[in-house]
């Protein structure tokens, strides 16, 4: 691409100015925040002669070039106000949708409300708010702490505040220790099924316990599922990612009816392994415990 001068980058950059103070906006509900945000970016943008902006090589629209640039930036003013955030193994299993629902509602403190317009309304991505409320109530009701322990002030002198506090720190670091055993069977449950069906191949998780009804159940589960990748795919766009079911078939090239009718086949099917492996028989114990 034709090389450009700095003042050339500068004026095509700040005609996307719109652009970015709505992502910002999208991003971060409270505007406090929003507003800190908002300078981040553009100040990194404005760094080394605006670099970031002549780094542009013309292989996508600049719009959507910048787009991708200032939602990096977005996740490094994250990273830079509230301190970088590592989310638990079980929620890595679930997916990227699920580490940041885990990062906006545990690390910055959002409200559910916002997590949720933030992922879904306030999105690019075409996700179903239902999918984003499901993963906040387990993450909440696994981690009934999560958000408080970031309130937590260094310096504390009164002893029942101490007290409370070092509680907050207990359950952050040891989240889930509080729910019942049905409830983490239920999560274990859960995790453990978005494994077998989004993962070819992947081994069953260990239940609380080890609860060997489940594990046997578990197995035989594995056994009678049999899914293609593209059945795995979809599954996983719809209820790991987030997307409707519409928006996970355009992604596959399935019109709205292909991807609606797969969709519901895929369901029977596994309903059908569910029976079969008696691992519903399981599911319905542990939701009458």
């Amino acid at each position: 691409m034709e090389t450009e001068n700095t003042d050339f980058y500068k004026k095509k950059l700040l005609q996307q100015y719109d652009l970015i103070d709505r992502m910002v906006k999208k991003r971060f509900t409270d505007a406090g925040t929003a507003d800190e945000a908002f300078l981040f970016v553009m100040e990194r943008l404005e760094r080394d002669n605006w670099r970031r902006v002549r780094d542009y090589k013309g292989t996508a629209t600049f719009t959507t070039y910048i787009t991708k640039v200032v939602s990096n930036l977005l996740y490094d003013f994250s990273d830079h106000k509230f301190g970088k955030f590592r989310p638990p193994e079980w929620i890595k299993k679930m997916g990227a949708l699920w580490e940041e629902i885990h990062r906006r509602l545990c690390r910055e403190r959002m409200s559910k409300d916002d997590v949720v317009y933030s992922l879904t309304i306030g999105s690019v991505e075409d996700r179903d708010p239902g999918v984003v409320t499901e993963a906040i109530d387990v993450i909440l009701s696994r981690i009934p702490d999560c958000g408080k322990y970031a309130k937590v002030k260094l310096l504390v002198t009164d002893p029942d505040h101490m007290k409370e506090t070092v509680s907050d720190q207990q359950s952050a670091a040891n989240p889930g220790t509080d729910i019942t055993n049905s409830t983490a069977q239920f999560i274990s449950l859960q995790e453990a099924l978005f494994a077998f069906l989004t993962q070819a191949g992947e081994k069953g998780a260990v239940l609380p316990g080890e609860d060997k009804q489940f594990g046997e159940a578990l197995k035989n589960f594995r056994s009678h599922l049999k899914l293609s990748a593209e059945q795995r795919l979809l599954l996983k766009m719809i209820y790991q990612d987030g997307l409707n079911i519409t928006a996970a078939g355009k992604r596959l090239h399935l019109s709205k009816d292909q991807v609606h009718k797969k969709h519901k086949q895929l369901l029977e099917h596994i309903r059908q392994a569910l029976q079969t492996s008696g691992l519903e028989h399981e599911l319905r114990e542990l939701m009458t415990k």
